[in-house]
């Protein structure tokens, strides 16, 4: 009887240890993280921000950058130059899309639609692109942004709509 008496005070200190440990996993509670998006972030120190920022191009490098910018100031973007990446590697040619836009306090502006297609034959999809937004009187934001195919389905309607009107 001794051996059992022991044996069901093992399980009850187990037991209850066990729902100490288990309620300790969420003392802190449960933050959840965005989920990962396809295009890129980044902020400037006066948070100028920058979201999902990608393009989407067919074969002969007709496209449009996509993505959205914010401010949590009044700013104004003054343009956007991007430097599609090559082959090797290496930087292919600047280049530029004449946008603007003012953002105003804790604002934000989407980008895509025809403002902002591109033609550019060294923006290759599964690439990277250099993407520089400008800010008036502020520092620029630097993105190294992804290339993605027009075929992609997430994002086909998106090339369809900006490029083919």
């Amino acid at each position: 009887m001794t051996a059992r008496k022991f044996s069901a005070r093992g399980v009850a200190v187990a037991a209850i240890v066990s729902v100490g440990l288990l309620s300790g996993c969420t003392a802190t509670g449960w933050v959840a993280e965005a989920p990962p998006a396809a295009g890129v972030q980044a902020q400037t120190e006066a948070l100028q921000k920058a979201r999902n920022i990608m393009f989407v191009v067919d074969d002969s490098g007709e496209g449009v950058l996509l993505g959205a910018i914010s401010s949590v100031d009044p700013a104004k973007v003054t343009g956007i130059r991007y430097t599609p990446q090559l082959p090797d590697g290496s930087a292919g040619s600047e280049d530029s899309i004449d946008f603007t836009a003012d953002l105003p306090i804790n604002g934000a502006v989407t980008l895509g639609g025809p403002d902002l297609v591109v033609s550019n034959d060294e923006l290759t999809p599964g690439r990277l692109a250099d993407v520089t937004i400008e800010f008036e009187g502020a520092a620029p934001l630097s993105l190294k942004v992804p290339v993605y195919s027009a075929e992609h389905e997430d994002y086909a309607q998106a090339w369809s709509d900006a490029v083919e009107g």
